[in-house]
Formats: structure tokens, sequence, C-alpha cells
């Protein structure tokens, strides 16, 4: 467990590949590393991240070498934007989930506010 987070800290990018489940964990064990999770995506991954800024194709073997030669060839910061925009993401997704559960649990003193 601790040389695969030590990994996850020095990756740029995660490979996040779909399986049996719409949501993996590799998906927020890269995200609370700082690393870029690049997701072979479906249209109900969509439901769980709306809005989301990070990368994903329908195919890993068809698609991966473009989405990631266009991350790295962007002129508008490249992978560190792209680092940060997903980090945002990821805090405000985090803290709407929060906001959400404290509403659940005490919907007087908690209201809710769909939006994140």
């Amino acid at each position: 467990v601790k040389e695969y987070r030590e990994a996850l800290l020095r990756s740029s990018f995660t490979l996040c590949p779909g399986g049996g489940n719409v949501e993996t964990y590799r998906i927020s064990e890269a995200l609370e590393c700082g690393s870029i999770p690049v997701i072979e995506s479906s249209e109900e991954f969509e439901v769980l991240y709306p809005n989301h800024p990070m990368p994903y194709v329908r195919s890993f073997d068809d698609e991966l070498p473009r989405v990631m030669r266009e991350i790295l060839e962007n002129e508008d910061g490249g992978v560190s934007s792209l680092r940060k925009q997903v980090s945002d993401y990821w805090s405000s997704l985090k803290g709407h989930v929060n906001r959400m559960f404290l509403h659940v649990m005490d919907p007087h003193t908690h209201p809710l506010s769909l939006e994140f």
C-alpha cells in the first residue's frame, strides 16, 4: 500500500480503466494524491462527477495517445493548469458531498444547496 501511494504521489497521470462499476477507487486515490486520473469513461460516470475536468477516453487503445498529446501540447498551461483544475474540482466536490451529508444528518441546521 505504501509503495502504491508513493507511486501515485510521483505520477502526473493515473490510468483508471473501467470495470464492472462506473466508479473505481483508483480515481479517488489518484485525486487524493494529486495525480490526474485519465478515465476510461462511460455516460454513467458523468452522473458521479458532473462537469469534471478530468481527461477521459472511451477506449485507452484507440484514444489515449491523442488525448495525452493534446494535454501535453496545450498552450494554456498544459499539465500544471490541468492539475490545478482537477484539484480545485476535487476539493469542491468533496465540500459538496460533505454538505449533503450534513444536511441528511440534520436538515434544520444544514440547509442544502444543490450547487457546487
